[in-house]
């Protein structure tokens, strides 16, 4: 018997518990820290086909389309990770970079106004992620003004 892709996925979404899936999730990380992109890569891709849903699989693929000037496919994980939570202010601190990158300004300037929303309400207060946010912001504002 021959399984198909959507057979072969749906059987190891079942071999995996949602432990071993933020574990497998750490080992990406762990790579991606240590400069094993292609490895974080793998597991990544693995992830988000067993666990379409986890927003943070998403968002490290496209950290690493950001690495390797893919902003196209960054673009996308992107949009995935924030489809999957709407108030998920890395996910649009990205986009706004990948938008700078290809230089959609009215784009950019749209998803640094939601992290700037998601900040000022108290929702983003990871301090690295505001610290991101204002050094977007000014190559935003250093683009727009030239």
């Amino acid at each position: 018997m021959v399984m198909n892709s959507e057979d072969q996925v749906s059987l190891l979404q079942k071999e995996y518990s949602e432990e071993e899936i933020a574990l497998l999730y750490e080992l990406a990380r762990f790579y991606l820290e240590n400069g094993q992109l292609k490895s974080a890569e793998s597991i990544l891709e693995g992830l988000v086909a067993v666990a379409p849903d986890f927003a943070q699989a998403w968002l490290a693929r496209s950290y690493l389309h950001i690495l390797s000037g893919d902003f196209d496919a960054a673009i996308f994980c992107s949009r995935q990770a924030l489809r999957i939570q709407p108030d998920f202010a890395e996910a649009n601190l990205y986009l706004a970079t990948c938008f700078l990158r290809i230089e959609d300004f009215h784009s950019a300037g749209t998803h640094l106004g939601e992290v700037a929303e998601l900040i000022e309400s108290g929702r983003a207060m990871n301090k690295d992620l505001q610290r991101m946010y204002r050094m977007q912001l000014a190559r935003f504002q250093g683009r727009v003004g030239r």
